[in-house]
């Protein structure tokens, strides 16, 4: 289990690990949160940072190309193999105005994606990769 894991290489931390949260929940929690932190090697998409900046939270994920392709570069970046970088990057978020430009163009960037017509965009991406072939 990863909590244990997590519990036996860092004794000291302080995080909260929440279990069985509802879906419904997790909104109100995302709002709530200082920052959503995603430090993976591999990712398939990357849904978490993208609820996470629709809920006007800023998003701090690892620099690979899955995850800034996602995020539309809105996101903050950090090399998943250099911890100083995610120690520095969450300092700076501290700060109120480098805050408000993350969480502002996060908000911007997911915009896009909401509504009825959100698919029009991809749909489009896709038919102009296969009309160029």
């Amino acid at each position: 289990e990863m909590e244990a894991k997590w519990r036996t290489r860092f004794p000291q931390t302080r995080a909260i690990w929440l279990r069985g949260l509802p879906d419904r929940h997790l909104p109100c929690v995302m709002r709530s949160a200082f920052c959503l932190v995603q430090p993976s090697f591999i990712e398939g998409f990357g849904f978490p940072p993208l609820e996470a900046m629709a809920c006007g939270t800023p998003a701090l994920v690892s620099d690979i190309p899955v995850l800034r392709e996602t995020t539309g570069g809105c996101a903050w970046v950090a090399n998943p193999h250099r911890h100083a970088e995610w120690v520095s990057a969450i300092e700076k978020l501290e700060t109120a105005a480098i805050r408000r430009k993350i969480i502002d163009l996060g908000l911007r960037y997911v915009r896009t994606m909401q509504g009825d017509r959100a698919w029009s965009k991809h749909i489009a991406d896709l038919t102009a990769l296969q009309e160029a072939r």
